[in-house]
């Protein structure tokens, strides 16, 4: 099943030929960190097709079984719902994002309302739409 298979890379780290940042990363010579550090500071990214954007929206979802982090979903409007994301972060990806432009609590690997709806607040505050859902279902 094409799912597990994709869930099997997320969990492992595994490159597969949806890891984007992956491989925009080896394509500019940087570890995925410092391809992060680089092209998403102060909120723009780099999407699946290679072209720059400003960050208007940010959705952090989790698995609906386990609660675990799937990932943190970007886009270039200013909503979550109803249209297609620019780029896809690991959970280290996204806490690196969120810190270049001074976003100061991390994404905690696991669904925990309290803690998303603050950091949603601090995002907020920097003029980005932001929501959190546990609606991923992997099976």
């Amino acid at each position: 099943m094409k799912h597990i298979k994709i869930f099997e890379d997320f969990v492992t780290g595994a490159q597969h030929e949806y890891d984007f940042v992956g491989i925009q990363s080896e394509m500019h010579g940087l570890s995925r960190e410092e391809y992060t550090a680089y092209y998403l500071s102060e909120a723009k990214a780099i999407s699946s097709q290679s072209k720059p954007f400003t960050v208007k929206g940010i959705r952090f979802t989790y698995t609906e079984q386990r609660g675990r982090f799937y990932g943190a979903y970007l886009f270039d409007v200013a909503q979550t719902s109803n249209i297609q994301h620019k780029a896809k972060l690991s959970l280290e990806e996204v806490n690196i994002f969120l810190k270049s432009f001074k976003v100061k609590d991390d994404v905690p690997s696991s669904y925990e309302e309290k803690e998303l709806d603050a950091l949603c607040k601090q995002i907020a505050k920097k003029g980005i739409v932001c929501d959190h859902d546990d609606a991923m279902d992997i099976s």
